[in-house]
């Protein structure tokens, strides 16, 4: 009998089994028998959410010093990632978003066939099973951006990850599935959880889905499949629906007010810390730019969440980044987020002085208000509708700048505008993951592809990313269970 074809973590426990799922992935997990338990499967830990994913280290808006390389990143699959190698995960390293993500995939699927056969109201049965569905989506989304080819670049024919929306005992081996079918997968997913969830989460949190995100993240599917036209239409209806609809328990959604909301103890001072008098708030009914699982919080936007500096995980940002900073006076984004003395005033890697750190490196991949609005701008610059183009963009910007050095941008040359939205976006995002996707939506974009750094250079050696290594190939953990699967060579 086949080994099991993929290993499988939930709640800290990894398997693997004589037959593929023949087994419940814990032994201390009590069965759901009613809709509430069903449902607390959806909402585990908030780790399912997000992860600091080794793939976000390829992203062009990171520096390492050859000092931080060796000390920082968390683990080898991240200096992997960092320098685009084509193996990040070896025998010994666990494939943390892999593992994760097909444990929880796990769990989403035992919602989805069992509640069906509980007797209970049907309504209340259909907005657990959109709940789970939308996660299941998430899920995959992350998974085949992760070990699938860009959508652009991908045939119809082109394998990625096995797609499994079914628990199915009897199975010896899974087979791959073609990347048009995850997408399709994760479509029809989200038509599901946008007829049958509520408009907004019943309960204070950003991480409930509902309607408003479930439409979030197919707007945001659709513009990273390079769909720009769907994209754009569904874009309008979240926005639409979250400016005609009143959010229950003091939810807001907006873009958070940068010269306003976040005041500094001493701009000019080393690390700038944030004023004590301004009130701290980590509460979802504040944090405005939150859409769906993206945490980001008014206290400090830097961080996600009132904490010092967390070395562990920072990161220098590229040259590119600064100097696109730089190139716009009076972004407080920089003023905010980017350091370059550590709060002795003293710089934070003494071989390599002048270069700016970025705080709290972590991947993010929900939506934010801010995110739907440049999604927005790029996909109406795209379709040579560059006054609505600029208008989004500049609901954003204006926000973002000094009001002494706010300048609106305009421009009547397509190029020129679809570019400046994807350069909004590496300001926007740095230090979030986000490059790394956008880096490979773009790679044979005729404006996109010429914003991305296809080099480094790390103790000496250069290294240069090519589109294979867009892809990561599947972790040898994985593989030598799958022997048939085609490797992402």
């Amino acid at each position: 009998m086949k080994k099991n074809i993929i290993y499988i973590l939930l709640i800290g426990t990894l398997l693997s089994c004589e037959k593929f799922l023949d087994v419940i992935p814990t032994s201390n997990i009590t069965i759901p028998t009613n809709l509430a338990e069903y449902r607390a499967l959806v909402y585990p830990i908030t780790s399912v959410y997000g992860y600091c994913s080794s793939n976000s280290f390829g992203g062009d808006d990171l520096y390492y010093t050859d000092k931080w390389y060796r000390s920082q990143p968390v683990s080898e699959a991240e200096r992997n990632a960092y320098i685009w190698k084509d193996v990040i995960y070896d025998m010994v390293t666990d494939p943390a978003v892999w593992n994760q993500s097909y444990s929880y995939i796990y769990a989403l699927n035992k919602v989805i066939a069992e509640v069906p056969l509980l007797i209970d109201d049907e309504g209340a049965k259909n907005k657990v099973i959109a709940q789970a569905k939308m996660m299941r989506a998430y899920q995959y989304f992350h998974l085949v951006n992760t070990y699938g080819k860009p959508y652009q670049m991908a045939k119809d024919s082109d394998l990625s990850i096995p797609y499994i929306k079914e628990n199915d005992v009897m199975k010896d081996a899974l087979e791959q599935s073609t990347i048009k079918t995850i997408y399709d997968n994760i479509l029809q997913d989200l038509d599901y959880a946008i007829e049958h969830l509520d408009m907004f989460p019943t309960v204070s949190s950003r991480f409930m889905a509902c309607k408003v995100s479930a439409v979030s993240l197919k707007a945001k599917v659709l513009f990273f499949m390079g769909k720009y036209s769907e994209a754009s239409t569904v874009i309008e209806s979240a926005l639409t629906l979250i400016k005609n609809n009143v959010a229950p328990d003091g939810l807001k959604y907006d873009v958070l007010d940068f010269r306003t909301a976040v005041k500094f103890i001493d701009e000019n001072a080393p690390h700038r810390g944030l004023s004590p008098d301004f009130p701290y708030s980590s509460s979802s009914l504040t944090d405005v730019e939150n859409v769906f699982a993206a945490n980001q919080y008014i206290y400090s936007p830097a961080s996600g969440m009132y904490l010092g500096f967390r070395g562990f995980n920072a990161c220098y940002v590229s040259d590119m980044t600064i100097n696109l900073y730089d190139s716009r006076p009076g972004d407080l984004r920089r003023a905010y987020w980017l350091f370059d003395k550590n709060s002795g005033g003293l710089p934070w890697d003494s071989s390599n002085p002048g270069k700016f750190m970025k705080k709290n490196y972590g991947a993010r991949i929900g939506v934010t208000y801010p995110e739907l609005l440049l999604m927005a701008a790029e996909c109406q610059a795209r379709e040579n509708k560059l006054s609505k183009a600029l208008e989004y963009l500049e609901q954003v910007r204006v926000k973002r700048y000094k009001a002494a050095n706010y300048v609106a941008l305009n421009s009547t040359d397509k190029n020129t505008v679809v570019k400046w939205c994807i350069e909004e976006r590496i300001r926007e995002f740095v230090g979030q993951g986000h490059r790394w996707w956008d880096m490979r939506r773009l790679w044979e974009d005729e404006v996109g592809s010429q914003t991305i750094v296809k080099t480094r250079t790390i103790e000496g050696k250069n290294y240069t990313l090519t589109k294979e290594r867009l892809t990561f190939r599947f972790p040898d953990k994985i593989m030598q269970f799958n022997k048939v699967w085609k490797q992402n060579d």
